[in-house]
C-alpha cells in the first residue's frame, strides 16, 4: 500500500495570489485576506480532484494555506508570540541543525519562532479551514475518513530556541512540564475540533526527533549543558499528553520523522535511527510511523525497525522528494523486502506477516514550504511519484487504522479455566516476553474445559479477540485482548453474562466493547487518572476485592500489577482490565 506524508508541490498560480507573505519572517501571519483565501480553497480543492483521479490516498490538502508545514497553529494560540528576527545563533540552541544549515547554507541572520509570553489557550481552530476545503471537494461524507491532516510537533518552537527562551517569566510558566502541560491541552482542543469536523485521520510532522541522532545536535546538548536522553523523554511525553485523551477510538494518529526538505533539496542531519527507535515505537502511543529512508547513507538501513512492536506500523520513506529522477520498482521492492525482514525479527514473525504493518510512500512531503522542491521536481513528476506505488510496485499489505489501533508486545496469552477466587501465578518469559496468565472467571456458571485456551494473535488478529475453542458465550467470557501502551500493558476481558456481583447499571453505551476495543479506548486516555475523558461512554471505576482486586499491588519478575478495574459495562455484561508496568523496561 501507498501513503502520502502532506505537502504537494505549490501551483505557480498561488503562489503568485500568496505573494505578499512569501518572506521567511512572514511564517507566522495569519491572513484575513479574503482574495488569498480563496485561492487557497481553490488549489486544495484541485489538489484533493487530481488525488482522486490518481486514487492517491490518503487524500491531502498539500498544505496550500500555510507558508510552511508548521505554520498557522502556534500563532493561532492565545498566549504564543510570533518573533518575526531572532538572531542566529544567540537565540537558538547551539549547534542547532536547521539554524546553522540557514547560516551556513542561505547566508540567513535571523529565523522566525513562536514564544510563550502569556498563558496558552486554545480559542479556535487552526486547521479547520484547511480541512473544509478539502472535505469539500471529496463527492460523499463517507470518503472523509480517507483524507489525513497534518500538525506541527508540540516540540517544535521549545527544540530550535535556546534552552530556558521558549517561555518568558511573565507567560505564568516556570517549567517545561508547566508549558508542555498547557500546549498539550490546546492539542488535545485542536484535535477534537477537527474529529468533529468529520477527520480520522491525524498526523504530527516531527523532523526534528531527528536531531537526536546526529552528532553535530548531541554536541549542541554538551555545550548547552542539555541531557538529551532527558530531552527527548520531555518530549515524548509531550507527545502522549494529547494522545492519551483523543476523542475516540476510530481516529488514527502517525508521527512522520525526516532529515529536512528545504529549498534546494536541503536535508539538515545524518544518523540512524537506532538511537531515538526502542523509545520512539514503544513509549509513543502512535499508530503508525512515517519514516524517510531513502537515502542510507543519510538515514541508516532498516535495523532500527527489529523495535517496532506488534500491531503498530511503518510507512516507508523510500521515494524521494529531493530528486526528480523516478525509482526503480524492483529497487524499492527489494527494499520494502529487507525493511519486512528486520520487522520479523524483531517481532518473531514471518516476512509475510510483517509486510501487514509496511506501506510505501515519499520520504517526506514535496514541498515543506512554499519556497521548497527538489532539484527539478515538477508537478507531472511528483504526480508519478505519487502514484508509483499503485501502478508499479505491487500490493503491500494495507494497513487499516481500525485493527492497528493495538501496540501488542506479546506473542501469547495462556488463560486456563479455574474455579481459584483469584490470579494465583503471572509469569513474564523475557527471552520472547510471553505471558503466562491465570486469570479467574467470575461466571453465572463454571465447566471444567478439560484443557487450557489459546490464542496466538497478532496486531490484527487481536481485534477479533475471541477465543478458538473452550470457552463461549454461555461461560460469560467472549472476549479477550491485550495491548501494550508504552509503559504499560493492559490485559482486557470482555464478559458477558457475569455474576450479580459484578453487574452494573447501564451507561448508555452504543454498542458492546469487546476486550480489543477497551485497550484501544485505554490508550487513547490517561489511565491512571481515575477520570473520565471524552469518548461516547463515561468510565467506570470499580475495584474487583472480592474477585482479583487482592493481587493489586504484586510484583512478579519485575512486571508489576497495578490496578484491576471495571471499566464501562452494557446491560449484563462488563469489562475487566488488569494493569501492568514493565519496571525492568523503565525503571
Amino acid at each position: 500500500m501507498r501513503n502520502q506524508i502532506g505537502s504537494l508541490l505549490r501551483p505557480a498560480w498561488l503562489l503568485q495570489a500568496r505573494s505578499s507573505l512569501s518572506s521567511p519572517s512572514q511564517m507566522y501571519e495569519v491572513t484575513n485576506d479574503i482574495q488569498i483565501q480563496q485561492a487557497e480553497t481553490q488549489a486544495i480543492q484541485e489538489a484533493v480532484q487530481k488525488q482522486l483521479e490518481l486514487n492517491i490516498r490518503p487524500i491531502c490538502s498539500g498544505e496550500y494555506s500555510r507558508h510552511i508545514f508548521y505554520g498557522g497553529f502556534f500563532e493561532k494560540l492565545e498566549g504564543m508570540t510570533p518573533q518575526p528576527a531572532l538572531p542566529i545563533p544567540e537565540a537558538f540552541r547551539s549547534d542547532f541543525p536547521t539554524t546553522t544549515g540557514l547560516a551556513a547554507k542561505l547566508g540567513a541572520r535571523t529565523r522566525a519562532a513562536v514564544v510563550c509570553t502569556g498563558p496558552i489557550r486554545w480559542r479556535e481552530s487552526a486547521y479547520l479551514p484547511e480541512w473544509e476545503a478539502m472535505t469539500s471537494a471529496l463527492p460523499e461524507r463517507e470518503m472523509w475518513k480517507e483524507a489525513k491532516m497534518t500538525l506541527p510537533a508540540p516540540s517544535y518552537q521549545h527544540m530550535q530556541l535556546a534552552p530556558g527562551t521558549a517561555f518568558t517569566a511573565g507567560s505564568g510558566y516556570a517549567t517545561d512540564a508547566a508549558y508542555f502541560a498547557a500546549l498539550g491541552e490546546a492539542y488535545v482542543r485542536e484535535i477534537e475540533a477537527l474529529y468533529a469536523a468529520g477527520c480520522r485521520q491525524i498526523a504530527i510532522d516531527d523532523p526534528h526527533l531527528t536531531y537526536f541522532c546526529s552528532r553535530q545536535f548531541l554536541g549542541g546538548c554538551e555545550k548547552d549543558e542539555t541531557d538529551p536522553d532527558a530531552l527527548l523523554d520531555l518530549y515524548l511525553e509531550a507527545h502522549n499528553r494529547f494522545l492519551s485523551t483523543r476523542p475516540g477510538i476510530d481516529l488514527h494518529m502517525g508521527m512522520h520523522l525526516c532529515r529536512g526538505n528545504m529549498s534546494g533539496s536541503t536535508h539538515w542531519v545524518t544518523g540512524s535511527y537506532d538511537r531515538i527507535a526502542e523509545k520512539l515505537f514503544t513509549w509513543t502511543q502512535y499508530e503508525t510511523y512515517y519514516l524517510e529512508f531513502d537515502d542510507e547513507e543519510r538515514d541508516g538501513g532498516f535495523e532500527c525497525l527489529r523495535f517496532l512492536p506488534r500491531g503498530k506500523n511503518v510507512v516507508l520513506g523510500l521515494v524521494s522528494t529531493k530528486q526528480a529522477e523516478l525509482e526503480d520498482p524492483e529497487g524499492l521492492r527489494t527494499k520494502i523486502d529487507q525493511a519486512a525482514q528486520c520487522v520479523a525479527e524483531g517481532q518473531g514473525v514471518s516476512k509475510e506477516q510483517a509486510l501487514d504493518c509496511l506501506a510505501l510512500s515519499p520520504q517526506c512531503g514535496f514541498s515543506s514550504s512554499s519556497l521548497a522542491g527538489g532539484k527539478e521536481m515538477t508537478m507531472e513528476r511528483m504526480w508519478e511519484k505519487l502514484a508509483l506505488g499503485l501502478n508499479r510496485i505491487g500490493k503491500l499489505r494495507p494497513i487499516d487504522g481500525d485493527t492497528a489501533l493495538l501496540g501488542q508486545r506479546a506473542h501469547h496469552i495462556r488463560i486456563p479455566h479455574t474455579t481459584a477466587t483469584r490470579s494465583e501465578h503471572l509469569v513474564q518469559n523475557a527471552q520472547d516476553t510471553r505471558f503466562e496468565i491465570l486469570l479467574p472467571l467470575p461466571l453465572r456458571r463454571r465447566r471444567p474445559l478439560g484443557q487450557e485456551s489459546h490464542i496466538d494473535e497478532t496486531g490484527a488478529g487481536i481485534r477479533r479477540g475471541l477465543l478458538e475453542r473452550g470457552l463461549d458465550e454461555a461461560d460469560g467470557l467472549v472476549d479477550i485482548g491485550l495491548g501494550d501502551f508504552g509503559r504499560e500493558a493492559h490485559f482486557g476481558v470482555g464478559f458477558g453474562e457475569a455474576d450479580h456481583a459484578f453487574q452494573l447499571p447501564r451507561r448508555g453505551c452504543d454498542a458492546a466493547l469487546g476486550g480489543a476495543d477497551v485497550l484501544a479506548e485505554l490508550a487513547h486516555r490517561d489511565v491512571g487518572a481515575h477520570e473520565g475523558r471524552g469518548g461516547g461512554w463515561r468510565d467506570l471505576w470499580v475495584d474487583v476485592l472480592s474477585c482479583v482486586g487482592d493481587v493489586g499491588g504484586h510484583e512478579f519478575d519485575g512486571l508489576r500489577i497495578g490496578e484491576v478495574s471495571i471499566i464501562g459495562d452494557w446491560g449484563g455484561g462488563f469489562l475487566l482490565d488488569l494493569q501492568m508496568t514493565y519496571q525492568d523496561f523503565f525503571s
